[in-house]
């Protein structure tokens, strides 16, 4: 627990560096305590594919369907820490960073912690939480997701 915040697994410490003109667009950083490297967007499109692909190599929450392609090593996988074995899914996901490491990098705009808690009929389930704690919003869909981003702008 950092600053109060629990961090899971699925949890993408969301880091708003830059709104354009007009604030209908933003860009930024993610990281989480699962994901070894700071991921870079550009714009609201580039984030919901990276969190998509992101979520995938954490391996949960799982996705409701499988990720199909026409070339074998694009698909996103986890792997199993115990036996390197290759799923859609990883029970225990291997932590590279304490919360405390997170949550000590914000963005230069807002910072959000967006908590992925399912992935079922092909969009994402969670909360998104002020990195403060003081705001605290459920979404029930990425277009929902993006709404409470946008308000958070504002």
């Amino acid at each position: 627990m950092a600053n109060g915040v629990y961090l899971s697994p699925s949890t993408l410490h969301l880091m708003i560096d830059e709104v354009s003109e007009g604030k209908v667009d933003f860009s930024g950083r993610v990281s989480g305590i699962c994901l070894e490297e700071v991921y870079s967007f550009d714009g609201m499109q580039n984030l919901m594919v990276l969190v998509d692909k992101l979520l995938n190599q954490i391996g949960r929450p799982q996705a409701s369907r499988e990720f199909r392609t026409w070339r074998r090593s694009a698909r996103p996988v986890a792997k199993n820490p115990d036996n390197d074995e290759i799923s859609g899914y990883t029970k225990e996901p291997i932590c590279y960073h304490t919360p405390e490491e997170i949550m000590a990098e914000s963005g230069k705009v807002a910072t959000v912690n967006v908590v992925i808690e399912t992935r079922k009929f092909s969009t994402w389930q969670g909360v998104a939480i002020n990195c403060d704690g003081t705001s605290r919003q459920r979404f029930e869909s990425e277009v929902q997701l993006l709404s409470l981003l946008m308000n958070v702008l504002k």
